[in-house]
């Protein structure tokens, strides 16, 4: 499920910007070039990726990779990104975003409620 959190870097952890991101082990750590630009991490360099496209045909893409980010973690503290992946945008799909009532149903985001959209933004 796409959660908020707060992200912000190395250089500048004060500055947080509230964004969504996609909680679990498994996938590459991604940033949109949108919030890149507004949170100017250090760029580490460029890298060919492979990625699917959405009729099955793989294509390898140029992205741009960035480091030195700070994501706010559940319990406190902060967790450091190495570096993330640079993407034109997030997944079409957006039905496994979190939005101000299904994140009173998580215990520690709940305080973050008033701070997102109503549902209907999202559908």
């Amino acid at each position: 499920m796409g959660m908020p959190v707060y992200v912000s870097t190395t250089a500048n952890p004060k500055a947080k910007i509230l964004v969504y991101a996609f909680l679990d082990s498994a996938s590459d750590h991604s940033i949109t070039k949108d919030l890149a630009k507004r949170l100017k991490p250090r760029q580490l360099g460029r890298k060919s990726v492979e990625v699917e496209t959405m009729v099955g045909e793989v294509q390898k893409e140029e992205v741009n990779i960035f480091g030195d980010m700070l994501i706010k973690g559940y319990y406190g503290g902060e967790v450091a990104l190495s570096s993330a992946y640079e993407w034109n945008e997030i997944p079409n799909s957006t039905g496994e975003f979190a939005n101000h009532t299904n994140v009173l149903q998580q215990p520690h985001l709940s305080h973050l409620a008033s701070k997102l959209a109503p549902q209907w933004i999202y559908q």
